[in-house]
């Protein structure tokens, strides 16, 4: 494949380039600099395929290895950490599993949201089932959320 073959396919779907990287990144100006860097990794390294069909599987995967360079790139340069003899030897996370693993954390919280919501429903079925059968006479005042193990 030539490098205009593959300019020309790259120009009629150049907005989901841009959206690729709008959805690893949501910095406008890192977006920019994303999304061309992976157009200039596309286009510099199109001549090494042989077949036109697979060029989005091809593309797509520079795309994400172009991101994964681009994360430790602005990562490493923002440390410019000095090593020192406390911190020789010290195991730290890559740039890229730092990435990978925020969202691992934020799913993690919405599956304890589910899970708290799940039991509050039980429990105000519960509560209404009682009440409607008259044998729970409810005080004015709540119940404190402790009797159904909710920690707050």
């Amino acid at each position: 494949m030539t490098d205009k073959q593959a300019s020309e396919l790259l120009s009629e779907n150049l907005t989901s380039i841009y959206g690729y990287a709008f959805s690893k990144l949501y910095d406008k100006d890192k977006v920019d600099e994303l999304a061309s860097e992976i157009v200039y990794e596309i286009i510099s390294s199109a001549h090494k395929l042989r077949n036109e069909e697979a060029f989005w599987g091809f593309a797509w995967k520079i795309a994400e290895y172009t991101f994964r360079r681009f994360i430790r790139k602005n990562e490493l340069a923002a440390q410019n950490a000095e090593l020192t003899e406390e911190n020789i030897g010290v195991y730290d996370l890559s740039p890229e599993q730092k990435y990978i693993q925020k969202p691992a954390t934020l799913k993690s919280q919405c599956g304890d949201i589910a899970k708290l919501h799940h039991r509050l429903d039980v429990a105000a079925f519960l509560l209404e089932n009682l009440i409607n059968e008259n044998k729970l006479i409810v005080p004015n005042e709540r119940v404190p959320l402790c009797v159904w193990g909710v920690k707050m």
